[in-house]
């Protein structure tokens, strides 16, 4: 669902939820395609949707995970050996990712720097899927 097919009560919803969480956010977490998507997430729920917002936020805190992009970039090798490719978008709009699981090393990457890093270099992945999600909802 994009923001222009949203209904009235819909924009309602998402108001009254930006209201009650916007104090906790920051940049692109205040605009509303990534408010809406707590909400669909839950049925349009604000309740639900808030509660699982800030798991997500205390998760990202104990995580480090905002800003990663910016500070960090997975050594080379590891970007090889944990490959994925964005080869273009679906009828809807969105990233369309290759991940060839078979060829993903995961005990080089774990043996090599350890389960935590490995962990952490999946939070950098998981922000460029995300970085790239957004994108294409802005549009």
């Amino acid at each position: 669902m994009s923001l222009n097919e949203l209904s009235g009560e819909d924009r309602k919803t998402l108001k009254a939820f930006r209201q009650r969480v916007e104090h906790l956010l920051h940049g692109d977490q205040q605009e509303d395609h990534f408010l809406i998507r707590w909400l669909l997430a839950r049925d349009m729920d604000v309740d639900k949707a808030e509660e699982m917002l800030l798991k997500s936020l205390e998760w990202r805190k104990a995580n480090k995970a905002d800003g990663i992009l910016q500070r960090e970039i997975a050594p080379e090798i590891v970007r090889k050996r944990l490959m994925y490719a964005n080869i273009g978008e679906d009828k809807d709009g969105f990233p369309i990712l290759l991940l060839p699981c078979g060829r993903h090393d995961h005990r080089f990457v774990i043996e090599e720097y350890g389960l935590d890093k490995f962990m952490h270099m999946n939070i950098i992945w998981i922000e460029k899927v995300s970085y790239l999600i957004s994108l294409m909802l802005l549009t």
